[in-house]
């Protein structure tokens, strides 16, 4: 006689007695469309709060690295020209220093004036603000609005008999961080132009299909070629624009014009800011060197015609609109990266949204983003 089978638990019969006979389980329906949306939308946002702060943390490593390979990309058709007389490493070297001595040569005429200038500030400026007071105040009596310039007269800062401190100390700590920073510049665009294009061909045998090979060596080039022709181009308007304005504040009769012009040239790399301060500093010399209000204005006011020149004829004229940026984009991104790399992303800010508008230009999903900034 058989033994009775062992009793089932009831929570497992249904898995002893299933068959491949029955109907499989149904499956859970799938979420709707629009929260599949809201979950990509988020992570979207998140990531993009990620790269910002990573962005935001690694300052110290990225500011010289972009530095570097944007200073490696314009010096690259020269690298190229020696290139033909002496290896590469030689050449890059020779490029590299030739530049570094320009710009040292053109420090060396301009350190003299800027020092005695910055001598003389903590007496001149008060005497300034001083004079501006007493103009302001005829002009009150005269157009019957004194007491409203007097006002705004009392607004200003300190009197004219305490001049603020100059912390000379501040400058002299702030030095071998910026030393470290600049060499770290210096050396990384020697080593991009001599071993950019290697590490470029690596990175192209390394992509993963035919159409990214030929799409990551259509961005390289364009941004090459590009930010080369951008840069060689502001370089010789913004040269040309403190030479105008250098022979315009001789021809004025104002003392220093080659350190005002140089300013002027330095200033203009910033767009719509660095004209802006550089128009405030000329009104601030025209009032310092200047015995009358009328004479006082004429250097912020020629300067002021130069400059729309340029912005409004010259410079569209020269690069084109293949280089064209939109200004609410460029303001937008320069207000975005300076928050997050202060003076040193206003300086990297149009290189970079230059390089983005060229990136977005070769990828058909991205376009959008760059007619938008067009």
């Amino acid at each position: 006689m058989t033994p009775a089978p062992w009793p089932l638990p009831s929570t497992l019969a249904p898995w002893s007695i299933a068959s491949d006979t029955d109907p499989p389980a149904p499956l859970p329906p799938p979420p709707p469309a629009d929260a599949l949306a809201s979950i990509r939308r988020l992570l979207v946002a998140m990531l993009i709060l990620a790269a910002l702060y990573t962005v935001c943390l690694a300052r110290p490593v990225l500011v010289p690295v972009l530095m570097a390979a944007f200073l490696a990309i314009c010096l690259r058709p020269l690298v190229d020209l020696g290139e033909r007389v002496l290896p590469r490493l030689p050449a890059a070297v020779g490029v590299l220093a030739l530049v570094l001595w320009v710009v040292g040569y053109a420090l060396s005429l301009l350190t003299a004036p800027a020092q005695d200038w910055l001598r003389h500030a903590p007496e001149t400026l008060p005497h300034a603000l001083a004079k501006l007071r007493a103009w302001l105040r005829a002009l009150g009596e005269v157009s019957g609005t004194a007491p409203v310039l007097e006002t705004v007269g009392s607004l200003s800062g300190a009197p004219a008999d305490a001049p603020a401190p100059w912390r000379w100390w501040e400058l002299l700590l702030a030095a071998p961080p910026m030393l470290v920073q600049a060499f770290s510049v210096i050396l990384l665009t020697l080593f991009f132009a001599a071993y950019g294009g290697s590490l470029f061909r690596r990175v192209v045998e390394l992509s993963p299909t035919l159409t990214s090979k030929k799409q990551l060596v259509g961005i390289v080039r364009a941004i090459e070629a590009d930010t080369a022709r951008w840069f060689l181009t502001t370089l010789a308007i913004n040269v040309s624009l403190g030479a105008a304005t250098a022979l315009m504040l001789w021809v004025l009769g104002m003392r220093e014009p080659l350190l005002w012009g140089a300013a002027v040239a330095l200033l203009n790399f910033v767009p719509y800011l660095g004209p802006l301060l550089a128009l405030m500093l000329l009104a601030l010399v025209g009032v310092i060197q200047s015995a009358a209000p009328d004479a006082a204005l004429l250097p912020a006011l020629c300067f002021l015609a130069l400059t729309v020149l340029e912005g409004q004829f010259l410079a569209p004229l020269i690069l084109g609109r293949h280089l064209s940026l939109n200004p609410v984009a460029i303001l937008l991104w320069l207000m975005l990266w300076g928050w997050l790399w202060g003076i040193a992303g206003v300086i990297l800010g149009v290189p970079m949204l230059m390089c983005l508008k060229l990136c977005c230009e070769r990828l058909p999903s991205w376009r959008w983003l760059a007619r938008s900034i067009e």
